[in-house]
């Protein structure tokens, strides 16, 4: 194993929520679990890196970050507060933070271009990022473009279309089946933005709601076209209902190109009664596995796409028990909230290993993990929960 001694480094800790994106929307209109999703990301990060002896940067809202997590922050922790800025202008902020700076972490959203933005900006500025490149996230960060590079590659990834294209036969071919093989008409849909993340817009609709969402969204069979255009119904996809546990699987991919994968967890979701889905936590080990994690397969989801992976990437999956069947539903080509759960169930600094990684001080990851169950705080507080258990997982670090 390479030496894991490094010089010390100098890195910039950029989580949107946390760090300025919403800085011109108020505080109340901000919901309390994107700020703890936000914060635990942001505090996972920093204090992993701090860990690892990297002088660290991180430009904050104050308004939203728990002023007693700040201050409990380790001394090589910088932090820049960031004021009234007009919506964008944080990417200014996030430049001048950087100057002098070895890299910087990125964790944005894709919605509305937002991750791809960050990314081009801070390129433009001289800032070197634990990113994938610009090729690889826009087609990351478009669901209709991987969706057309995963058909293409033959991944197992359920029909995509788009709302405005649906019709009868497509609904009728794709239609998910009951227990006795036929069509229903509460067949389950899922209706999801294009650009989204995690579960934002994402809602699960029967056949008779898919009718009636085509309807409203597209209403030019009346002329309104206007109504139609406003309605953006190019940005909102269809795809049937897969049956099965819903699980991620997250990888560091290094500056050499390895993905360095790390153990699959479930998704644990609430569904409202109007359909919506909402992501709560995870939990590992996901049970059930016995013919093993299809590493290979993974690792082609990502060659599939354009461009040149980086840093930490997710795919999110649905496994079939009875089959032992893995089918991909989409990539998130930066840290989402699984991060912080994983970090807790390492036995080691997994922010810092991976770090390591990118520096080409580690050959793979050397901590193990432990079964652990993270959930998101409830909507009053901003503290997240991780019980840990010391049963170790063995996994083969690949």
């Amino acid at each position: 194993m390479i030496s894991t001694q490094t010089a010390a480094s100098s890195v910039v800790v950029m989580e949107w929520v946390c760090g300025g994106g919403l800085r011109h929307v108020p505080v109340g209109d901000i919901p309390s679990g994107l700020r703890a999703e936000g914060q635990a990301m942001m505090l996972a990060l920093v204090q992993g890196l701090a860990a690892a002896g990297c002088h660290v940067r991180v430009p904050l809202d104050t308004r939203l970050v728990d002023a007693a997590a700040v201050q409990r922050l380790s001394p090589a922790v910088q932090v820049e507060a960031v004021r009234d800025v007009p919506p964008r202008d944080y990417l200014h902020v996030w430049c001048d933070v950087s100057q002098d700076c070895d890299c910087a972490w990125l964790v944005a959203p894709e919605t509305d271009g937002v991750l791809c933005q960050a990314a081009c900006a801070l390129r433009r500025c001289g800032v070197r990022l634990l990113t994938a490149d610009a090729a690889f996230l826009e087609a990351a960060s478009d669901k209709r473009l991987t969706a057309a590079a995963w058909h293409t590659h033959h991944i197992p990834h359920p029909p995509c279309i788009g709302l405005d294209q649906i019709n009868s036969r497509w609904v009728a071919d794709h239609c998910p089946k009951n227990n006795d093989g036929g069509d229903t008409a509460d067949a389950r849909w899922i209706v999801k933005p294009a650009d989204g993340a995690g579960c934002d817009g994402l809602q699960m609709i029967t056949t008779q709601q898919l009718w009636s969402m085509r309807q409203a969204a597209c209403p030019t069979a009346t002329g309104d076209l206007a109504a139609a255009e406003a309605a953006a119904p190019s940005k909102l996809l269809v795809q049937p209902w897969v049956t099965g546990v819903a699980a991620s699987c997250a990888a560091m991919i290094d500056a050499g190109g390895q993905a360095h994968w790390m153990p699959v967890v479930s998704q644990d979701f609430d569904t409202s009664a109007s359909g919506r889905l909402h992501y709560r936590g995870s939990t590992l080990p996901l049970p059930h596995v016995t013919s093993g994690v299809p590493y290979e397969l993974f690792n082609r989801c990502l060659g599939a796409l354009p461009g040149t992976p980086r840093g930490w990437i997710g795919l999110d999956l649905v496994f079939e028990p009875q089959c032992q069947q893995w089918t991909i539903i989409e990539i998130n080509p930066r840290c989402t909230s699984s991060l912080v759960g994983l970090a807790a169930a390492y036995q080691g600094n997994l922010v810092g290993d991976c770090w390591r990684l990118q520096q080409g001080t580690l050959e793979q990851l050397p901590g193990h993990f432990t079964a652990h169950r993270f959930r998101l705080p409830p909507t009053d507080s901003l503290h997240p929960v991780v019980q840990r258990q010391a049963t170790e997982i063995h996994h083969q670090h690949r």
